[in-house]
């Protein structure tokens, strides 16, 4: 197959000089909220690396990689869920923090009109309130969840980036 982006793991050189890659084997087209398949194993003789070429940090194809780690300990590759997230700048975390507090007063504010519509037996509009309410749940919890510490560590043997 045709692989389009890849990662070196290890370089044996003893005793036929081989390189282990773990490759996405189809073309990462564009960056999508859900992540690829994981990589696959490659190993290939270390005459063939001049086939192979660096990118850019800045790459887009690169992405691919933040939904997965490469264990220090074990070497497995193992799926980080949402993304590596960790390299969050503090701007980005403050907004989301903010947004989050938009959200629930919005939230707040929903449920505040629909209590009233309950008391003056306004039906119509009661319905309309409480699906807004639920709309507007909805986005807290995902606010909520875009806040959530990212879980890094190896599921194979519990390794972690922080150690």
């Amino acid at each position: 197959p045709n692989f389009a982006i890849g990662v070196v793991t290890d370089v044996q050189r003893v005793p036929r000089q081989l390189v282990h890659l773990s490759v996405f084997p189809e073309e990462v087209k564009k960056v999508s909220s859900l992540p690829p398949a994981p990589p696959v194993p490659l190993t290939i003789r270390a005459s063939e690396t001049r086939f192979l070429e660096a990118i850019d940090a800045g790459d887009r194809r690169g992405r691919a990689f933040q939904h997965f780690g490469l264990c220090d300990d074990c070497e497995a590759i193992y799926r980080i869920v949402d993304g590596d997230l960790t390299t969050m700048i503090e701007d980005e975390r403050v907004s989301l923090e903010d947004d989050l507090k938009v959200a629930q007063d919005e939230l707040a504010a929903l449920k505040t009109r629909r209590f009233y519509a309950k008391q003056e037996h306004d039906h119509t509009k009661v319905l309309e309130l409480t699906n807004l309410v639920r709309q507007a749940a909805k986005d807290v919890a995902q606010h909520k969840k875009d806040l959530t510490p990212k879980i890094l560590y190896c599921p194979f043997c519990a390794w972690s980036p922080q150690c």
